[in-house]
Order: structure tokens, then C-alpha cells, then sequence
């Protein structure tokens, strides 16, 4: 009995609620087409929002940091002056940030400086963790490139988030994470129109 309801949960709702119901999977079920639609609307409001907000170089000051950024339609991208050799964060990076807030509301944000991926200090649910592995194709155990101040800030400077930097996590307000999610996506369309 228990088997089968972990495999529903699993086919309905994806690894997550696995793991949650004692499942020990990380790998995403196939896509259904129901899934991808979902994951295909977050990226095109993503890639939308951040077009229109960082169309012109713009100064980036929150979290601390002060950079600048803007959005390159053409790779898809936010360039941003802090990150040195590697200044591009794709769209994806925004979405796994999205889908790591819709499921608590809350994403520890993990430390490069501290650990390799996998570490207590880095693991593949924080932020950082998360956009290595599924957006920079980076291996647990692997040593990954720091890109969380400037993921954190633009998450915050958009509006999409808050850093609570005593607990070291980001909390997000609902602006552009619950695109799907168990949440209708006409509140994200009304809050992209009004934005």
C-alpha cells in the first residue's frame, strides 16, 4: 500500500512529494505534457520578466552588492558585471530558483567558499547547490563556481524575493515563483501586467 502511494505521489507530483513520503529518488519522473506546458509558461514569464526589467544595463544594488546587469535575449541570459570570467546566468537559473521557493516558500541559499556539491555547507537543495547541478550540469562532489550574491540580488532587486541573510536563506514574496505550483497562473499574469 505504502509502495503505491509513493508512486502515485511520485507520478503526480514529482520527486519532491517522494522524498517527503519516505522516497529516496532525486531524479524527475519523465515529463508528461502537462509538466513541460507548466515548466514551458514559468520559463516564458521568467525570460519575459527579466527582458522587460533589465533591458537597459542596470544598476543591481541590493544584498550588499552593487553590480550591473541586463538581459540578453539573444542567449537568454541576465550579464552581470560581478561575475568575472562567467558573467551570464541563463533564464533556467531563475527557474530553479522559482521552483525551489514554490515548494516552502523558503530556499537555503548554500556556500561554494565552504564546500563542495553535496556538502553540508553546499547542498542540492540550496540555491547555490540546485543551479549548479541542474543548470550548470555540475557533479556532487564537485567543487562549483560562486553565482549566489548575484542570484540573490537580482531575485531580490526584481522583486521576486527577500534575503534573510541571519538564517541564510531567501524567502520569496509570490512575484514570479508560483507560476503553476498548485497556483493559478493568472495571479502571476496580473502580477507581471502590473509590475
Amino acid at each position: 500500500m505504502i509502495e503505491a502511494v509513493r508512486q502515485l505521489l511520485h507520478s503526480l507530483l514529482g520527486v519532491r512529494a517522494c522524498k517527503k513520503a519516505g522516497g529516496n529518488s532525486r531524479r524527475q519522473p519523465p515529463e508528461n505534457e502537462a509538466v513541460r506546458a507548466y515548466n514551458s509558461a514559468r520559463r516564458r514569464y521568467l525570460s519575459e520578466l527579466l527582458e522587460q526589467r533589465l533591458s537597459k544595463k542596470t544598476r543591481v544594488m541590493a544584498c550588499g552588492l552593487s553590480f550591473e546587469a541586463h538581459f540578453d535575449p539573444e542567449k537568454q541570459a541576465v550579464w552581470t558585471s560581478s561575475l568575472g570570467a562567467e558573467p551570464y546566468l541563463p533564464t533556467d537559473v531563475f527557474v530553479v530558483v522559482c521552483e525551489l521557493l514554490s515548494g516552502e516558500g523558503v530556499a537555503r541559499l548554500g556556500d561554494a567558499m565552504k564546500g563542495a556539491l553535496g556538502d553540508p555547507a553546499l547542498p542540492l537543495d540550496s540555491v547555490e547547490g540546485a543551479v549548479a547541478e541542474q543548470v550548470f550540469g555540475r557533479q556532487p562532489g564537485e567543487r562549483v563556481y560562486r553565482r549566489v550574491g548575484a542570484i540573490t540580488a537580482l531575485m531580490v532587486h526584481l522583486g521576486m524575493a527577500r534575503l534573510d541573510a541571519d538564517a541564510g536563506v531567501l524567502e520569496t514574496t509570490g512575484a514570479g515563483v508560483y507560476v503553476g505550483s498548485g497556483k493559478p497562473i493568472e495571479r502571476l499574469e496580473m502580477l507581471h501586467s502590473s509590475a
